[in-house]
């Protein structure tokens, strides 16, 4: 499920939990410099590593002796932020787009989750409902399957060309604490 382009099981007929774990492992996806799709290995890493940093009270994510540069986390925690904005509105639009063409015995909503994570992963799994899309939801595919084979990696791109260039801030807004949690 980590965008192997085929399976081995009928994910129409695989119980809700089996598809669900099959989401989540479709949106981490594989490591950095492979074809992989989704957010990534190293993102989810760091993501992990800045909660157990912050829950240990610590300012800095550390692992193994060295300092992860808050840049570097701030491109991990806005790449992983777009890629579920993305999805959630894309399945949002999926609700109200597709009302037919889902397997009875299975949660619609489950099934249209599924099939915006293959698409926006490009895993190449599907629990049989791509067929039966409308219109509006092959829009939808399309685009979500563009977005997740270029978009992650150009918004990653742009925010790594960012960081290098020169900082033309030179100053600094008031600091404003945010109650969290």
């Amino acid at each position: 499920p980590r965008t192997a382009g085929f399976y081995l099981i009928d994910y129409a007929r695989a119980t809700d939990s089996t598809n669900f774990l099959t989401i989540l492992f479709m949106f981490v996806g594989g490591s950095p410099g492979s074809t992989a799709g989704g957010v990534k290995t190293t993102t989810i890493a760091l993501l992990v590593l800045l909660a157990w940093s912050r829950f240990r009270g610590r300012e800095t994510t550390n692992i193994w002796g060295r300092t992860i540069p808050d840049e570097t986390m701030q491109r991990a925690v806005g790449l992983a932020l777009t890629a579920f904005a993305v999805l959630t509105v894309c399945i949002f639009l999926y609700t109200y787009t597709e009302h037919t063409g889902v397997e009875e015995g299975h949660a619609r909503f489950l099934t249209i989750m599924f099939e915006a994570a293959a698409a926006f992963t490009t895993a190449g799994l599907s629990m049989g409902a791509t067929t039966t899309l409308s219109e509006a939801g092959q829009w939808i595919t399309l685009f979500l399957m563009f977005v997740g084979r270029v978009g992650p990696l150009t918004f990653a791109a742009a925010l790594a060309l960012a960081a290098h260039r020169g900082r033309r801030d030179q100053f600094r807004y008031a600091h404003e604490d945010v109650v969290v949690g």
